[in-house]
């Protein structure tokens, strides 16, 4: 998946449970009422390759493991 899924993304790896994916966002501080908040936005913005280089803290991407080394 690429850009601007990150509920969706979530859902999909919570087999389709959106109640709980929602809950999480929240929780990670992403979402506030239903809307990404600044940060969670920023993470939305994002496609896999940047993803793994931000948890990474940086680092080159592998497409394989889908991680930043």
């Amino acid at each position: 998946m690429g850009r601007g899924v990150l509920l969706e993304r979530l859902t999909s790896q919570l087999n389709g449970n959106k109640a709980f994916a929602e809950a999480l966002l929240v929780k990670r501080g992403d979402m506030i009422n239903g809307e990404y908040t600044y940060k969670g936005a920023k993470l939305n913005a994002m496609d896999a390759p940047e993803r793994a280089i931000a948890r990474a803290g940086g680092g080159i991407y592998d497409p394989i493991t889908n991680t930043a080394k």
